[in-house]
């Protein structure tokens, strides 16, 4: 497997800046074990568990590729969205996880690997 599985959600409402711009468009990617242990790390410092919804959202925080008109998203961008959006992205990072855990296993095609 060459690259992870990503993939792009549109919120309804998205982050909200300062000048009332909506920001909805996110490209997530699979999550590795990095991802997680930081994931960990993050929820220690917000003193919050790693095992619940926070655990999810800041693994998702981790893993954006891109955030429409956000050059650099921080955790601040995901813990601004509504519940109702927090609960997409826990839901679109349990699928990229599904997806991946399908790809290993054999039970899914990816792209080839490379044969130089």
């Amino acid at each position: 497997m060459s690259e992870l599985p990503k993939e792009t959600l549109e919120l309804p409402r998205g982050y909200v800046d300062a000048d009332g711009k909506h920001h909805r468009r996110i490209t997530l990617r699979a999550p590795t074990l990095q991802d997680e242990i930081e994931s960990e790390k993050l929820c220690a410092q917000l003193g919050a568990s790693a095992t619940g919804s926070a655990g999810w959202l800041t693994l998702a925080f981790r893993c954006i590729v891109s955030w429409e008109g956000i050059p650099r998203p921080e955790l601040k961008h995901v813990l601004a969205l509504t519940r109702a959006e927090g609960t997409t992205l826990v839901e679109a990072m349990q699928a990229l996880e599904s997806k991946i855990t399908r790809l290993e296993l054999g039970n899914e095609t990816s792209n080839p690997a490379p044969t130089s």
